[in-house]
């Protein structure tokens, strides 16, 4: 019931349900997690990192919520505490491709785009059908400026997975930057479907607009 509520944009009710759910079983470590994707969410980014700090407290020994921490980290642009989290699960957890694919997006986002590619690119290389793998090679494509080369990771991983709205946000900004503003609007639309909250997917949607307006 909580997540029918959050994607239908009622985020308040499912917090409530959510805190409902943790309340019978407090020990569900996932419960703890959704709750910080909601706070964080509802812009409540210090509450968001308690919640999922207490994720790994319910489940010291998995490597997931740790992970979940870190991409928080990255939504936050915190990349120091980020790149801290990940030295700490590399530790715990060596060989993660987890953690290597959250190193591409810390990269990407330091400005490192160089490496943040050819990180990605051995990635692929080892899991072609990953789309996981294709996604991150696609955003560092689109964060180096290669947005028509970041069309074709980002495909395939819209093949595999249609329900990630960071997919279908990276594929919007892509052709965006290609000034194909009609695929771009279409991609957006479902990106802002699948999260309704999302601020920037929301900002990218009224540019492509405005910019697809100027064309007609």
């Amino acid at each position: 019931l909580a997540a029918a509520l959050a994607k239908a944009g009622r985020l308040e009710s499912a917090q409530l349900e959510l805190q409902r759910a943790i309340d019978i079983a407090p020990d569900r470590w996932e419960y703890h997690a959704d709750m910080a994707r909601l706070l964080a969410k509802l812009g409540q980014p210090g509450q968001a990192e308690e919640s999922y700090r207490r994720a790994i407290e319910v489940q010291p020994n998995s490597e997931l919520p740790r992970q979940l921490l870190v991409e928080f980290y990255l939504g936050q642009g915190r990349t120091e505490e980020a790149q801290q989290q990940l030295d700490s699960i590399a530790d715990k957890f060596p060989l993660s491709q987890l953690t290597e694919i959250n190193q591409v997006l810390l990269l990407a986002q330091q400005g490192r785009s160089a490496e943040a590619t050819k990180l990605a690119t051995l990635l692929l290389a080892g899991n072609p059908e990953d789309w996981r793998v294709n996604l991150v090679l696609g955003t560092a494509l689109n964060t180096s400026g290669d947005s028509r080369e970041a069309m074709l990771p980002l495909l395939k991983a819209m093949k595999t997975n249609r329900g990630s709205s960071e997919v279908y946000y990276q594929l919007g900004f892509a052709c965006a930057q290609n000034g194909d503003y009609e695929s771009a609007l279409m991609f957006l639309r479902k990106a802002a479907r699948l999260d309704p909250s999302s601020f920037r997917t929301k900002l990218l949607l009224a540019n492509s607009y405005y910019l697809n307006s100027q064309l007609t």
